[in-house]
């Protein structure tokens, strides 16, 4: 299992410097070496590809300030007329998966 990390990591630099006609080339000599399928071949050679946060996408949040107090006022005020049973389910569906609504 060794040897096939190193194979890996020694491809990495060359394939993500290639074009894609050289990444087919890439992976097909990956496959034939370590006996991996190409989408295994893909994605060990992309975990190995770390994204710096800077290049990154980031996200803008959904929801204002407001809108967020207000549904965590309604998550709380749902909560005190729900089961237990049915208080799990409703928070982890809906509301505490926004930021700044209690936890259930």
């Amino acid at each position: 299992m060794g040897a096939r990390r190193e194979i890996t990591a020694a491809v990495v630099d060359r394939y993500r410097s290639a074009g894609r006609a050289d990444k087919g080339r890439i992976l097909d000599e990956l496959c034939a070496v370590t006996g991996w399928h190409r989408k295994h071949a893909v994605r060990a050679l992309a975990s190995h590809v770390a994204i710096s946060p800077e290049a990154r996408r980031q996200r803008k949040p959904t929801y204002g300030a407001p809108i967020r107090d207000a549904l965590a006022r309604i998550s709380h005020s749902v909560e005190a007329h729900r089961g237990a049973n049915q208080r799990k389910f409703f928070c982890e569906k809906d509301f505490c998966l926004i930021q700044g609504a209690p936890r259930c």
